[in-house]
């Protein structure tokens, strides 16, 4: 204890040392190279904690606060050591000097204990391109999200008009006629109205029922994802419609060697092709007998199925954003409905799809479905 009471007691004084120029044989050169290398270290360790601080205040959200206080504390410290070890060469204060040295070695090991204990929190921190990884999916996802947003949209304003345009106008001849049949006196004339006014409201149940279907194909979740071979398929579709094919005497003509299987809800892809190969079939060309081609292929991960026919055809200038409207007929086919395009194309928009149609006049039709379009960004 006296040891340290004189320590303390002696902590400025000198006289018990020569200044270190004295200790040795020191060189002028050798000397100042020592000088000023310590004194050099010294004013770059205090200029590095004032970096840290400026950084510290600019950056608030910094992780581990605590561990750059060290550092900063940790380079303080031993910048003064450089400054004492300097300044002994003139006043050899080696009490003084001892105590700078016991300081900065407390303050780093404490530095190193807090390092060791935020380690595994800082090993968990993402690398640059890991985050770069992180935000380009991020950013792929909120584009699919924005891509399925907008195509949510544009169906609610599509359904929206229908709601406005295709019903209102059977509602009001629903009104109509019931002002009709009770202003009419004649029992005939009244069975008249009355037969007219059920026409109608099956028209609108029609309507409301077709609407509500292609509202149910919207929630996908509900449809079951599968395997599905388009060989067969196709030929349950054929099989069903077998009649209409042989009385309409149309050829069926298939190749799917490109992409034989799809991981796809089979129903989609049986009514998808029904009404793809029905619509070929009315809209046939009235010189010749229908032909119908069906291929499929995938490119750079993109998978699509093309039909294409010798139809009727039609002008896409003039029809082209109707196309797949519900109730839009484009020839006078009595068998039309205006149907089956309107439930495809919900069908494929649904299960993350585009549907793309090509067509001339006189010279028929091509629709291409793209199956995965949104996924790939296409």
């Amino acid at each position: 204890m006296a040891d340290v009471i004189d320590f303390f007691s002696k902590l400025f004084m000198a006289e018990s040392w020569p200044a270190r120029w004295y200790c040795g044989i020191w060189t002028g050169f050798h000397g100042w190279l020592y000088i000023g290398s310590n004194i050099a270290i010294w004013a770059a360790y205090f200029a590095i904690p004032f970096v840290l601080l400026y950084f510290i205040v600019k950056r608030n959200d910094i992780p581990f606060i605590r561990v750059f206080w060290l550092f900063i504390l940790f380079i303080l410290a031993c910048g003064v050591t450089h400054l004492v070890d300097a300044i002994l060469f003139y006043y050899p204060a080696y009490r003084f000097s001892a105590l700078i040295l016991f300081i900065c070695a407390v303050i780093s090991w404490i530095t190193v204990v807090a390092l060791i204990k935020i380690l595994p929190q800082a090993l968990s921190l993402k690398s640059i391109s890991q985050l770069e990884k992180i935000i380009s999916s991020r950013t792929k996802n909120l584009m699919l999200v924005s891509a399925d947003l907008q195509r949510q949209n544009g169906q609610l304003l599509n359904y929206a008009h229908i709601t406005s345009h295709d019903l209102r106008e059977p509602i009001s001849n629903i009104i109509s006629l019931i002002e009709l049949h009770d202003m009419e006196d004649d029992k005939k004339e009244r069975e008249k109205y009355y037969s007219m006014f059920k026409s109608e409201s099956n028209n609108m149940l029609s309507t409301l029922n077709e609407l509500n279907e292609a509202l149910k194909i919207q929630n996908s979740d509900e449809v079951d994802r599968q395997q599905v071979s388009f060989d067969e398929v196709l030929e349950e579709v054929l099989k069903s419609i077998s009649t209409l094919i042989k009385q309409s005497k149309t050829t069926v003509e298939a190749d799917f060697s490109a992409l034989d299987k799809i991981y796809y809800p089979r129903i989609y892809l049986s009514s998808i092709l029904m009404n793809l190969i029905s619509n070929a079939i009315k809209y046939k060309h009235p010189d010749r007998s229908p032909h119908i081609s069906l291929r499929t292929r995938a490119v750079d991960g993109l998978e699509i199925l093309e039909c294409s026919d010798n139809g009727s055809g039609l002008d896409l200038k003039k029809y082209g954003n109707k196309m797949f409207r519900l109730h839009k007929k484009f020839h006078g086919n009595e068998d039309a409905r205006g149907v089956g395009l309107f439930i495809t194309k919900n069908q494929v928009d649904a299960m993350g799809g585009t549907i793309e149609v090509e067509s001339e006049p006189g010279s028929g039709t091509k629709f291409m479905v793209k199956f995965n379009a949104i996924k790939n960004n296409i």
